[in-house]
C-alpha cells in the first residue's frame, strides 16, 4: 500500500491525524485506530490524554500494581469517557470495583482485552471509580470524575 502525504496548508484549520494499524490474523483482519489530535493533551507519563470528543486515553501497561494503567489515577469531567487500550502482550480486563468488594463489575466490565484491543466507558456522574484486572488482581486503577 502506498502512502501519500500532502503538504498543503489550510489557514485557520487544525490538523487531526488518524493512525490506522491493520493486522491480518488467522481469524481475519483486525483494525486498530488510535486518534491523535492537535487539540487537547497527550502524554504517557501520568497526564490525561484527551481527544476532541471528551474521551481520555489510558494505556494498560501490564502487571505493575498501581502503575499498571497510565495515567493512574485519571481525573475527568462528568460526561467524559475513558478508553483503555491493552498495550501489553498479555490479556487483561478493566473491571469496576475491587477484587474483594461486592460491587465487582457493576459499573463497567470490558471483558477480555487481547493485546491492542480497547474498551470505552462513559462516566455520567461525579465520584471516584476504582477498577482492576480480573486476571491480575494486583493491577488496580482509579477514575476520579469531577
Amino acid at each position: 500500500m502506498k502512502n501519500h502525504v500532502s503538504n498543503h496548508k489550510l489557514p485557520n484549520l487544525s490538523l487531526i491525524v488518524l493512525l490506522v494499524s491493520i493486522s491480518i490474523t488467522g481469524s481475519g483482519i483486525m483494525l486498530s485506530s488510535p486518534v491523535t489530535s492537535a487539540y487537547g493533551e497527550s502524554s504517557s507519563s501520568g497526564h490525561s490524554s484527551k481527544t476532541l470528543t471528551g474521551t481520555h486515553i489510558v494505556s494498560i501497561i501490564g502487571i505493575k500494581k498501581d502503575k499498571s494503567f497510565d495515567p493512574n489515577p485519571i481525573e475527568i469531567k462528568a460526561g467524559d469517557s475513558v478508553t483503555w487500550t491493552n498495550d501489553d502482550d498479555d490479556i487483561h480486563t478493566v473491571t469496576s470495583g475491587s477484587s474483594e468488594g461486592p460491587t465487582i463489575g457493576q459499573d463497567f466490565d470490558s471483558g477480555t482485552l487481547a493485546s491492542g484491543e480497547s474498551f470505552t466507558h462513559k462516566f455520567d456522574n461525579p465520584g471516584t471509580f476504582e477498577y482492576f484486572c480480573s486476571f491480575h488482581e494486583s493491577m488496580t486503577g482509579k477514575v476520579v470524575v469531577k
